[in-house]
């Protein structure tokens, strides 16, 4: 057992993670501008070389130039089978939860995904899986979860969690966005931190998307209603009964996964992951996650405004 820390040399491990997330948001807008100028008619072509540009060449280049531990960052560790029942059976029960914060956040602004998955609607279920569901399942997971989620392996774990769920939900740039992906970005890391893997954060995230595509292609033809709030007191008491089994999941899963201390090798030096030494403990909040908000804040929330 590690007693003592010690702290990275160059740029801290939080400000190389928020400054990597900074860079993957100028990467999406890039990336949407070249796309757009290729003027590409497949939507679904767009996407996924949207997701190849804004997070994959990204990711590349920060492990390259980091001379990062590609297993150890991107936690590419094996997972058992009980872990992957419990993962799929956790992410079935959250979806209550998740119609609910959806809900909520459609009563007060508008829901621009919902509009733009309908585009989409006319394609097939095979190539509408793959850049709706598994691409964000590898490429958003390698950063957010990968990347980003061992660069605050030097936070405790409460708070990295909160951090990397609260930056995975302002990427989205889209306020309807936020609460459910949020909640979702600190699901994902607990299913990291405690398998040690990467894998059922991919599962999952893959899942709830699947999920989306699923209900795309159910509603073609179906005319949209609009979100009132005795639908969200529904939505409550459906998600409310769903917390008895969802917190039996949870409590199951973190039984079977005995958390160790793991240890992160960065500059040669070794961490404790997400169980550092209070006294050496980085800062959570740095300065790219606050441009990152003030970004967010421009774009989702006021620019809609004006």
């Amino acid at each position: 057992m590690l007693h003592h820390l010690k702290r990275v040399n160059n740029m801290e491990l939080t400000k190389k993670a928020g400054a990597f997330a900074l860079a993957l948001m100028i990467c999406e807008f890039v990336a949407a501008y070249l796309i757009n100028a290729l003027n590409i008619s497949n939507m679904v072509l767009e996407m996924c070389l949207t997701y190849a540009l804004s997070f994959g060449i990204p990711a590349f280049i920060f492990l390259k130039l980091t001379k990062s531990r590609i297993k150890e960052t991107l936690y590419l560790n094996h997972v058992n089978i009980f872990n992957i029942i419990l993962v799929i059976l956790i992410t079935i029960s959250i979806q209550p939860c998740i119609y609910l914060l959806s809900g909520i956040s459609a009563l007060i602004f508008p829901n621009e995904i919902s509009s733009a998955l309908d585009k989409l609607s006319g394609y097939g279920t095979i190539p509408l899986m793959i850049c709706l569901a598994v691409f964000p399942a590898v490429f958003e997971e390698i950063c957010y979860r990968g990347i980003i989620f061992s660069g605050y392996g030097n936070v405790n774990i409460k708070k990295a969690a909160v951090l990397c769920g609260f930056i995975f939900a302002i990427a989205h740039l889209t306020a309807q966005q936020f609460l459910y992906s949020f909640a979702m970005g600190m699901v994902f890391c607990v299913f990291v931190y405690y398998t040690k893997s990467i894998y059922p954060s991919m599962l999952s995230h893959f899942i709830l998307n699947a999920l989306q595509v699923i209900s795309l292609k159910a509603s073609v033809g179906v005319e949209a209603t609009e979100i009132t709030v005795s639908m969200i007191a529904e939505l409550g008491i459906f998600a409310i009964s769903s917390l008895p089994i969802l917190a039996l999941l949870f409590f199951a899963f973190i039984k079977i996964n005995t958390v160790h201390e793991r240890i992160l090798f960065v500059s040669n030096e070794n961490i404790l992951m997400h169980n550092p030494d209070k006294r050496f403990e980085e800062k959570a909040v740095t300065w790219p996650v606050i441009v990152l908000t003030v970004i967010y804040i421009l774009i989702a929330i006021v620019a809609p405004m004006i």
